[in-house]
């Protein structure tokens, strides 16, 4: 898709998606029913040694909400999935979802104070998760009228158990429970409904064109927005394959592709850097692929070039929230140029970018993101304040910093609420990070504000991995021969790594 011409003053709305009403389905269950039906002996899953058709989904979904049903699991029941990539995620999801229920994908690295208190907060009624997992997280999953059930990877252990029972449910039935990154706070528990998942696999495919002749790889966590959106709902629309891998490993990933003819990439920063630096094998054909994008995280330029100079094939960003799942993505027939843009919107959504009185900027003025989109949701469970802050007459204030450009394309440039203010003063932390980062022994660098005695005003720290010798003064010192005297780090921490989340987002609330 090339650029096209738009008026980024009053916003940008995408085309339409097409012919096909994006409430044509009942619910994201009704549509998961509908293409079993119609690509029943295609494949729809692999994973390992595992390859199940849309039929076999089918009968380990219905088998799956019998046993949902037998440990009493209901209409508006929260279910905890505590599940890698595998055809178990998948199945326990579609049946939770058919069920009425509510799925709650979570990660399963959290430790069990996280876990207990992500039961707690969706007031779940049930946790699905494997035998390992279970034994790590006994603690937590002890908690008082929480059941759990195990499953086997694969999912298929309950295929033809019963029949089961399809209740109503209708486009307005709450199908997900998300939760914000809380890169910089307290996540937010974040409610969509089946109607929201309708309209984001339905512009998601019609506007990247994914189809059942494309193959997915899921190798990005389908707990998260990204990969649940972009790979699993994707493939449940379009009735293409999804190709699972529970961790990325570098050479078995360049493999997979290429012995499975993988079509379409979603990914991360990292993962495409650490395959940019990784060489195929000789007879490794990676000529299938049609669609690489990456999402979570800034992708440089030079992880595009090297990717592109490696593997053949561009790698290009796109933009979203765990509030409306995929927003805007960069399909610019040659993106060389415009790596940087997140592109336009998907499917039936629009951007405007806004100044400080809520007016919205000409093209080339930075400002504050804004989205609307039959995808969103319109508040944050039980946090009217923050609800508040952030919704406003259909629109989703971000606090993600951008601009348009005069084509309609989005560039995200950074984060509001992540600049210090000390002395009277705003820093920029990214400006801060970027000039630290030039220095020839620091390897990655970032920059936070922390809270002074009673509140009184920020200080700026730095905390740095270094990949040589340096210590706190050498970085100040480095720091004072390019940046104004209040921009400058007052503490300097080393440490052997960034916490960052799966998707490679760095999590500022651990560094403060």
């Amino acid at each position: 898709m090339g650029s096209r011409m738009t008026d980024a003053v009053v916003g940008v709305a995408a085309p339409s998606t097409g012919p096909e009403a994006l409430d044509a389905h009942g619910s994201m269950a009704e549509l998961f029913r509908a293409t079993a039906s119609q690509y029943h002996s295609k494949t729809a899953i692999v994973y390992d040694e595992t390859r199940l058709t849309w039929g076999d989904v089918e009968r380990a979904v219905a088998g799956r909400m019998a046993r949902l049903a037998q440990l009493e699991v209901t209409s508006g029941d929260a279910v905890v999935l505590l599940l890698p990539n595998t055809p178990a995620f998948a199945i326990t999801f579609l049946a939770t979802i058919s069920l009425g229920a509510v799925a709650v994908p979570l990660n399963p690295a959290y430790v069990p104070e996280e876990v207990a208190r992500y039961i707690r907060n969706a007031s779940a009624s049930c946790v699905v998760t494997t035998d390992e997992i279970a034994g790590r997280l006994r603690d937590a999953l002890s908690v008082s009228g929480v059941k759990i059930l195990v499953t086997e990877r694969h999912g298929c252990e309950d295929s033809g158990t019963a029949e089961a029972s399809f209740p109503p449910v209708t486009l307005d039935t709450v199908a997900l429970y998300g939760y914000s990154s809380g890169s910089t706070g307290e996540p937010k528990r974040v409610s969509r409904t089946h109607r929201n998942l309708i309209a984001e696999s339905a512009g998601f495919t019609a506007t990247v064109g994914v189809t059942s002749d494309d193959v997915v790889l899921a190798v990005v966590p389908l707990f998260h927005a990204h990969g649940l959106g972009n790979a699993l709902m994707a493939a449940v629309r379009s009735g293409a394959t999804l190709v699972m891998e529970e961790e990325f490993r570098r050479r078995p990933v360049l493999d997979l592709i290429a012995r499975e003819r993988v079509t379409v990439f979603p990914g991360v920063p990292f993962i495409f850097d650490a395959l940019a630096d990784t060489k195929p094998s000789g007879v490794t054909d990676l000529t299938s692929l049609r669609l690489c994008f990456s999402a979570g995280a800034h992708l440089s330029p030079e992880i595009h070039r090297k990717f592109l100079d490696r593997h053949g094939a561009h790698v290009r960003q796109l933009y979203g929230c765990t509030e409306a799942g995929s927003v805007t993505i960069n399909l610019d027939d040659d993106p060389t140029e415009s790596v940087l843009s997140v592109g336009r919107p998907i499917g039936h959504g629009r951007v405007e970018v806004r100044d400080e009185d809520g007016r919205v900027c000409a093209p080339g003025v930075t400002g504050e993101i804004a989205i609307s989109s039959p995808t969103l949701t319109q508040a944050y469970d039980g946090m009217e304040e923050a609800t508040r802050e952030s919704f406003k007459d259909g629109w989703f204030i971000t606090g993600d910093l951008g601009h348009l450009d005069g084509t309609g394309a989005l560039y995200v440039t950074g984060r509001k609420k992540i600049f210090i203010s000390t002395a009277g003063n705003k820093v920029d932390p990214v400006e801060v990070e970027q000039v630290i980062a030039q220095h020839k022994d620091v390897s990655e660098v970032v920059v936070v504000g922390v809270t002074g005695p009673a509140g009184g005003g920020e200080t700026v720290k730095a905390v740095v991995v270094a990949i040589g010798p340096c210590d706190r003064a050498e970085i100040i010192a480095f720091c004072r021969e390019r940046l104004a005297e209040f921009k400058v780090p007052r503490i300097v921490e080393f440490r052997d790594a960034i916490p960052k989340n799966p998707l490679g987002k760095v999590l500022r609330k651990y560094l403060v």
